[in-house]
């Protein structure tokens, strides 16, 4: 041989389909092994190519010419383990047909997509195994093996690459045209953007044509295809989830699409993969080289071939270096990897990202004076821990600074991880401090696996459904992180903490502070940015050495003259760009720019909105330049009314403020364009009189011009302190804001924010009221698809007003005339058309992490476990009430002659609605029906379960409290006697509600019902206590409450022992001292035969005590 390998040395099989997918894979390879031969297995028909990527030794091998499928696949894999058993990951890497679906999956050509698990599929799914059912939904009957764990490591390292800037979405591009001008690859070179043409799924392309026209489709009826995004033609994506595999060429757009709805998303299509998973476990790796329909050709393959060969060595680049520990054979526990994943899908919150990227980029040469400060400096150098809060007036640049920082001037390194979070206080992700915890966790498990460890596992498993919903335990499982030997430095960025809610940035504080006072060998750093709040400052000034404070608007006369200074190269910069533009001349320029600088006390935002008046106003000469910066607006307050003075139709535009204002998330311009047109009233949807996409562009420009801002679609404010200009501030009274006449209306602090939720909360409730969503069932939601992507494109708005009217009815503090009520009640009318419409979008719009759907969530995932999968129709409207909030209608519907189906207290997946409403304050709404109903004891048909089972299990603390104290009752209800509490009370299995809160791991409710006397060694019918169970799960500090309560287990209980025996087998060593340590407890007794059996318990106990 003339090279020095061995059989042996080969550790990763890479198979390929097509010849040029073999010609891309040769290609990326670090070294190609050109003289190596080895004998083959007899019965192994391959042909092989070796060669080298980072420290990693790779055989290469492509089916027979003219042989595809499964089949072929599975031979060549056979093929290959054979000759190699050293082979112990595969990746199969080439072309594939997208299946597109946008904008959630905007798959182009070009771009990638690589297996990855979704639920119980492994990553890929053989389309021709399965099954039809209703509405020709396919789904599969079978399973395939996941890819190799170490190469789903490599993955998400690839992720995190993207998550931190490594990479973006531009750079596999370089990454190619290099490779092609450096190799001469010039076969492989990407085609024309405009010939990446998506064509709706039932248009054919013209039968007859010839090749010719088959390659370009030129003949094809350009108003069929699909209007997508703009994308920079430099640009490759990424997607990650299921491939679907099968021995058919999918070529029929409405066969792809029906085959890619089902149990998950398809992402593509292809005919090899699997008969790999079984053979060899690998990870498929496609590029996308056309839409799988008949518009397919081959223009595209050598690109899409050559973008899959790219990312496939970039992971195999991840893998640690062949001959480290990490990169050995390693026993995997598959349930600790679903713990992490478990985890880590619970931590994803908020597009952080994306909100990060929202603010602009600093001009260059701006920030500098902040980057060179002293404070910032030591604080950047320090290699201990460090506190460094950033304060600066509104509009004076402190996100631009933020995302400068994050992107620039603190990079993730190998050493170094760096996680932000940007708060906003216009929509609910953005100010809630819970959801910025969860994104710098996730940052930082995702940046540095290691810190997702056994003592943080096991902190999200004690904490239960609610861990990911408490301050306390999240700020524990950061500060657990952090303080790893493992952890190097970590630097925290959260920027606009002002625009945290009140009571999360309190937390927030305290916490802060309560880390920095103690004596820690950590490396954890803040940098916190914020208006300069007294509460903050405050706050903050408990701590001494560890902190450091720097102001934007400057502390000294010369760190004036240097923000002073970046401010006008910012306006230099937008007056160059405005001349460029404008085609100014260079006296008109200096002109522009002496009258803009001669105003005092510039601020970035107000440089912004005066540079943007200009340029819409501005004549092109001295006189137009001189009359535009006569009467510039001296603040920004004064900016914006002169923007929103100039709008024409004062209605309309007080409309579209306050729906942006209010809006749960943003709105997008085709939802706007369906808001403003309600106003016309119209009685049907198909009446809408909708304008064209870019029309209406236009004329939400003209009736709010520069106060907001379109991005990818979407409509926000300007800026925050557009936000602030609008809406009266709550702490400034509630008397109604008088009406100013039309022709002279002061914008100023004209909106109540409860009033932007009414007008928000009647458009919803008047389209949930067309006659579609009245007169007809849309198409029926199951378990496999929560959103059906064909009526949300037929019904814009319905999927907002479905999930978030009775949001806006909640928020509006009770406004609404009867009229109105009369309509809520109406839309929660148990088994009518409008209710059943809206509800089953919201049913599976629930999630834990929706705070005011957490309950219902909760119910939804009760209902799972007595085999309730499909959507109910039948929920009393009370319940539907409770749950959304709704007390004004919740007292109209129970002073009314209601029927019993609308005021049932039972349902057979939920219960009595009044324990299933989560309270935080002891709401209206429990004491009303507690009042309408004295007999809380009552028990539902189905389980037998009592209201206060069902509350405990469902997790709300306030409703079991309210239950369980007599004094809290008498509060609320004065005149009223107190129930007679059953709280041990058992239902059809023997449980008492004890139990399900053990269940739970609901440790506050746990102590509740002990205090309020629920017994702790009460046998369910299969024998289990509450304290077996809890036992079994380790929860200590349940264990500890259960074993201070008053009914303590026999110490010669035979059960005892038992369960000392599940602690030992758990090697749960807490939880085996505090068995041992029960008074008069002894394991060596007799039992009741007068044998001694329990020696070797007491011995295995010993054992694990002392280690």
């Amino acid at each position: 041989m003339g090279e020095d390998f061995e059989r042996g040395d080969y550790t990763i099989g890479w198979i390929c389909a097509l010849p040029v997918e073999l010609s891309a894979a040769i290609a990326v390879l670090d070294k190609q092994h050109l003289n190596v031969h080895f004998l083959q297995d007899e019965s192994d028909s391959n042909i092989y190519q070796y060669g080298q990527i980072g420290t990693y030794n790779i055989v290469l091998a492509r089916l027979p010419s003219s042989s595809y499928g499964v089949t072929s696949a599975a031979i060549v894999a056979a093929n290959m383990r054979r000759s190699f058993p050293s082979i112990t990951i595969g990746l199969m890497v080439g072309v594939a047909g997208g299946a597109p679906a946008p904008p959630r999956y905007d798959i182009r050509l070009g771009d990638v997509v690589i297996s990855e698990p979704v639920g119980e599929i492994g990553g890929v799914l053989q389309y021709d195994f399965g099954k039809t059912i209703e509405k020709g939904l396919f789904i599969r009957t079978g399973s395939l093996n996941k890819p190799p764990a170490i190469l789903l490591g490599a993955v998400a390292g690839l992720k995190a690459d993207f998550l931190l800037n490594i990479y973006d979405s531009e750079s596999i591009y370089s990454m190619i045209t290099d490779l092609i001008r450096t190799k001469g690859l010039n076969a492989f070179t990407r085609p024309p953007v405009e010939s990446d043409r998506s064509f709706q799924s039932s248009y054919d392309h013209p039968k007859g044509s010839s090749e010719h026209t088959i390659e370009t489709c030129v003949q094809c009826d350009p108003t069929k295809i699909i209007k997508r995004q703009r994308r920079s033609p430099n640009e490759t994506h990424i997607h990650y989830g299921i491939v679907a595999s099968g021995n058919q060429v999918i070529k029929d757009g409405t066969t792809r699409d029906r085959l890619s709805q089902g149990n998950c998303k398809v992402l593509c299509f292809e005919m090899e993969a699997a008969g790999l998973m079984d053979q060899l476990p690998s990870l498929i790796i496609r590029g996308i080289c056309d839409y799988s329909d008949s518009h397919k050709n081959k223009k595209w393959q050598p690109y899409a071939a050559l973008t899959a060969a790219v990312v496939a060595k970039r992971i195999l680049l991840k893998l640690p270096p062949k001959g480290d520990e990490r990169s050995r054979p390693v026993q995997i526990d598959p349930a600790r990897e679903a713990k992490k994943a478990k985890i880590l899908k619970k931590l994803d919150r908020s597009p952080y990202r994306d909100r990060k990227d929202r603010n602009p980029d600093r001009v260059p040469r701006t920030c500098e004076w902040f980057t060179s400060h002293s404070l910032f400096q030591g604080w950047q150098q320090c290699t201990s821990s460090r506190l460094l809060w950033v304060s600066a007036d509104p509009g004076c640049g402190k996100s631009v600074l933020a995302k400068y920082l994050v992107d620039s001037i603190l990079p993730s390194t190998e050493s170094r991880a760096v996680c932000y979070f940007f708060f906003k206080d216009d929509f609910e992700d953005q100010k809630s401090i819970i959801i910025a915890l969860c994104c710098l966790l996730r940052q930082l498990f995702l940046q540095n696996p290691n810190l997702l460890s056994d003592e943080v596992l096991k902190r999200f498993e004690s904490g239960g459904e609610g861990f990911s919903n408490s301050f306390g335990e999240l700020w524990d499982a950061l500060s657990t992180a952090t303080c790893s030997e493992d952890a190097g430095e970590i630097i925290l960025v959260l920027d606009g903490i002002d625009e945290c809610e009140e009571s999360g940035r309190s937390q927030l504080v305290k916490a802060l502070c309560r880390l920095y006072s103690k004596c820690g060998d950590f490396r954890v750093k803040f940098l916190v940015t914020s208006r300069p709040y007294d509460d903050i400052r405050g706050g903050f000034q408990e701590l001494d050495t560890s902190f450091a404070y720097i102001h934007l608007r400057g502390e000294g006369e010369a760190e004036l003259t240097d923000i002073s200074q970046e401010i006008d190269i910012f306006i230099q910069d937008r007056v160059r760009n405005i001349g460029t533009r404008r085609e100014l001349t260079p006296s008109e320029r200096d002109l522009l720019l002496q009258r803009l600088t001669a105003v005092p006390h510039r601020t970035y935002i107000w440089a912004q909105i005066v540079l943007d008046l200009i340029e819409a106003d501005i004549t092109i000469d001295k006189t137009g330049i001189l009359e535009a910066t006569s009467h510039l607006p001296e603040t920004v307050n004064q900016a914006y009314e002169k923007i929103i003075s100039k709008s024409r139709n004062i209605s309309k535009t007080k409309t579209l403020l306050q729906t942006i204002i209010s809006a749960a998330r943003p709105l997008t311009l085709k939802e706007m364009n369906v808001v403003l047109a309600l106003q016309k009233h119209p009685q049907s949807y198909s009446c809408l009189d909708l304008a064209p996409d870019e029309r209406f562009h236009k004329t939400i420009r003209e009736l709010c011009g520069l106060f907001i801002t379109v991005i990818d679609s979407r409509i926000y404010l300007f800026h925050q302190t557009a936000r602030e200009f609008l809406v009266k501030n709550s702490f400034a009274g509630s008397q109604p804001i008088p009406p100013s006449p039309e022709n002279n209306f002061q914008w100023k602090q004209s909106f109540q924010l409860d009033d932007c939720h009414k007008v928000l909360a009647d458009i919803c409730i008047q389209y949930l009221f067309l006659s579609e969503f009245v007169s007809s069932e849309i198409p029926k939601y199951t378990l496999l698809t929560s959103i059906d992507p064909p009526v949300n494109e037929r019904y814009t708005f319905l999927n907002y007003a479905a999930k978030y009217w009775a949001t806006h009815v909640r928020e509006s503090r009770d406004q609404f005339n009867p009229a109105t009520l009369r309509s809520v009640l109406m839309l929660c009318e148990a088994y009518s058309l409008p209710c059943l419409n809206w509800f089953k979008i919201y049913w599976w719009s629930l999630s834990e992490e929706r705070p005011r759907s957490n309950s219902l969530y909760r119910i939804r995932r009760n209902a799972y476990l007595y085999n309730e999968y499909k959507v109910p129709t039948d929920v009393p409207t009370l319940l539907v009430l409770s749950m959304l909030g709704l007390d004004a209608a919740v007292g109209v519907l129970l002073a009314s002659e209601a029927r019993p189906s609308q005021v049932s207290m039972s349902w057979d997946a939920a219960g009595s609605p009044a324990w299933n409403f989560e309270s935080y304050d002891f709401t209206p709404i429990p004491v009303q029906i507690l009042r309408a109903y004295s007999d809380i004891n009552t028990r539902d048909p189905a389980y037998e379960r009592s209201a206060l089972s069902w509350a405990a299990a469902n997790g709300f603390s306030s409703v079991c409290e309210l239950l369980l104290k007599s004094s809290t009752v008498h509060h609320l209800m004065p005149g009223i006697a107190r129930p007679n509490i059953d709280v041990n009370s058992m239902d059809g299995f023997g449980r008492t509600p004890l139990t399900y809160v053990v269940w739970n791991k609901q440790e506050p409710i746990v102590r509740l019902l002990v205090e309020g006397g629920a017994h702790v060694d009460l046998s369910d019918l299969a024998g289990g206590t509450p304290l077996s169970y809890a036992i079994c799960h380790g929860h200590e500090g349940i264990i500890k409450i259960l074993l201070k309560g008053e009914a303590k287990p026999s110490s010669r209980d035979e059960i005892m022992r038992n369960l000392l025996i599940s602690a030992v087998n758990r090697n749960y060593v807490d939880v085996i001292r505090q068995l041992s340590d029960i008074e008069g407890f002894d394991p060596n007794t007799e039992d009741e035969y007068g044998e001694v059996r329990n020696n070797e318990i007491f011995l295995s106990s010993r054992t694990v005590l002392v280690g």
